[in-house]
């Protein structure tokens, strides 16, 4: 990930070979749908050539897609208040039910759960004596991965 500041804005440029160009294309067709259904995820550019992901080849073929910068900022623990927490469970409960949405009308969507992917893969880059924080990384995956997984 390449973080660009223009006169324009800010953006951030998602370089990736270890996804399926059709992954990447259903992660951004899932991205604008949830703008669509008003959930506050940032905006996909357009390159110039009017495509929402580029390939090129640079020792090898990578995708490239643009975002740009989401508007906000992080909250510091200091101002987590209970309108702010409710606002923001507001806003998670939006964008389950347009995922949930999006998940009944695309079933066949090549998007992988997020454990199968490389970025989650935390334990390949915890150094193997590190055995205290692999053990904690791996009990918090199992943990999530627990959870009942339904409508």
């Amino acid at each position: 990930m390449y973080r660009c500041t223009t006169g324009t804005g800010c953006y951030y440029v998602r370089v990736t070979d270890y996804k399926s160009y059709e992954e990447q294309a259903a992660e951004v067709h899932f991205l604008r749908n949830l703008r669509q259904c008003g959930v506050g995820v940032a905006s996909v550019v357009q390159s110039i050539q009017g495509q929402y992901l580029e390939q090129v080849n640079v020792q090898e073929l990578k995708t490239m897609v643009v975002f740009e910068g989401a508007p906000g900022i992080h909250i510091p623990r200091v101002d987590w208040t209970a309108d702010k927490l409710y606002k923001v469970g507001k806003e998670i409960g939006k964008l389950h039910r347009a995922s949930q949405c999006y998940a009944d009308e695309y079933p066949d969507s090549p998007i992988q759960h997020w454990h199968v992917n490389k970025e989650y893969q935390f334990l390949e880059s915890i150094p193997k004596d590190e055995t205290h924080i692999r053990t904690l990384a791996k009990d918090v995956l199992e943990q999530i991965q627990m959870i009942p997984k339904h409508a």
